[in-house]
């Protein structure tokens, strides 16, 4: 999950990152049928091809999002991307994928060492 995703997830949804899990379940729903390959006519035209690879992406950031230890993951490097976060826990942490509660001892543990080095 450090791998950088190009794409917005929640934008792919038309959701935000405030959006509940049944938020989110529930955009997934409306588009996935919407763009469901047995709803478009038509296998070879450009409209089905469209909505095969839209069909995909919802799919693909749902599998993500609709998940609470992924999504967690996601947005943490979503985060840390905007403000140099995620590679300072990933170095903090010998380079592992972290749990939540994990990642929040790394940063407490870091935060008192700075603490400790400037006291004296």
């Amino acid at each position: 999950m450090c791998e950088t995703t190009e794409k917005d997830l929640y934008a792919v949804l038309g959701a935000s990152p405030s959006d509940s899990l049944q938020q989110l379940r529930h955009r997934y729903r409306q588009l996935v049928l919407q763009f469901h390959p047995d709803r478009l006519g038509g296998e070879h035209s450009s409209e089905a091809e469209s909505g095969m690879k839209k069909f995909l992406e919802v799919d693909a950031a749902w599998k993500i999002l609709g998940d609470q230890n992924s999504r967690w993951k996601y947005d943490l490097q979503r985060r840390g991307t905007e403000t140099g976060l995620a590679s300072r826990v990933y170095i903090l942490s010998g380079g592992h994928d972290l749990e939540p509660g994990r990642v929040c001892i790394y940063l407490l543990l870091s935060l008192w060492r700075r603490i400790q080095h400037h006291r004296g």
